[in-house]
């Protein structure tokens, strides 16, 4: 781990909207004290796991209806470092996908507490993002530290945040009490954000969904995995992928770890010699989860599935844009 130490990433305010084909927002938790509409129609990650660490490379369209900031908030089950991921991140992913043809078979639209309730770790500057390090020690007093931090910023306060504090509430509750907080100020005109990088240690692969109960609604949840085995079984459609029961899996595809760099420059050294596999999962449905992904890694196939049926989306097509 080399960069930033994190810990979470938190809420959403005045205008947000995480919208158009793979964008990565509801996988963050928001508050928000204006009058603004705030929705979001789809999420983006590329998570590399190699069995011990994992790192999370979120990248996000979003969109306002007025001018304004957004904070937004993202739970780790340990203390992470953070920096800027490639910009090509994305379209470098989008490349593999193509060049190795993945297909989906069925198309499918903590510590001991501190004296501080809440500790400030860090706070750093990294492009677009205003970056924010937090530990949580006692969630009752979460609303009190994110008014304080929108007050410092002439931003509308609220006398609760009934999901935003419900979501933490449970969070800090399992042992996730690491934060990072993300403030980036916005225009009417839907933008991307640079991809941020987040690594930490896990023995499973992590990735949040509660955090997305903030927002409600439906929407697409897409994911590329790049991990030492496969996660999902493609022709289990009806069984879920990654413990998640509307998810799906696509084929997958063994790739060297070279092939990784404009995603991840330290690829090579993170996986050192052992194989890695390339697949796509993905969900439609309502942002109303009970649960994480914590996928047990043992369980991966060493091997890839390569079974393509004669009709059926490519993982390309199903990534809906991914590039814009």
């Amino acid at each position: 781990m080399n960069t930033i130490k994190t810990v979470l990433l938190f809420f959403a305010l005045f205008t947000l909207v995480a919208v158009l084909p793979w964008t990565a927002c509801a996988d963050m938790g928001q508050v928000h004290a204006s009058k603004a509409e705030v929705s979001e129609t789809a999420q983006k990650a590329i998570i590399l796991h190699n069995g011990e660490e994992e790192v999370l490379i979120l990248g996000t369209d979003l969109h306002a209806d007025r001018k304004g900031g957004i904070i937004r908030f993202i739970p780790f089950p340990s203390e992470p470092e953070v920096a800027l991921a490639p910009t090509r991140a994305f379209e470098a992913a989008a490349k593999l996908i193509k060049d190795h043809g993945l297909k989906f078979v069925f198309f499918s639209k903590g510590g001991p507490p501190s004296a501080h309730a809440v500790e400030v770790r860090l706070h750093e500057k990294l492009g677009a993002h205003d970056m924010t390090v937090i530990r949580v020690n006692d969630p009752l007093q979460f609303r009190k530290w994110a008014n304080d931090y929108f007050l410092k910023r002439g931003l509308p306060v609220r006398k609760k945040y009934a999901k935003a504090e419900t979501v933490v509430e449970n969070y800090v509750r399992r042992g996730m009490v690491y934060f990072v907080v993300d403030y980036v100020e916005l225009t009417r005109d839907t933008r991307f954000i640079e991809p941020v990088v987040y690594r930490f240690a896990s023995k499973k692969l992590y990735y949040p969904l509660k955090t997305s109960n903030t927002f409600g609604g439906r929407g697409f949840i897409d994911l590329i995995l790049i991990t030492p085995g496969t996660l999902c079984d493609p022709m289990r459609i009806g069984y879920g992928c990654l413990g998640v029961l509307d998810m799906q899996g696509s084929t997958s595809a063994a790739v060297p770890a070279s092939s990784l760099r404009e995603i991840y420059p330290e690829a090579k050294n993170f996986f050192g010699d052992k194989k890695v596999f390339l697949q796509m999962a993905q969900y439609w449905g309502g942002y109303g989860f009970d649960k994480d992904i914590l996928a047990d890694m043992s369980k991966a196939v060493p091997h890839a599935i390569q079974y393509v049926p004669d009709e059926g989306p490519s993982g390309l097509d199903m990534l809906r844009e991914l590039t814009k």
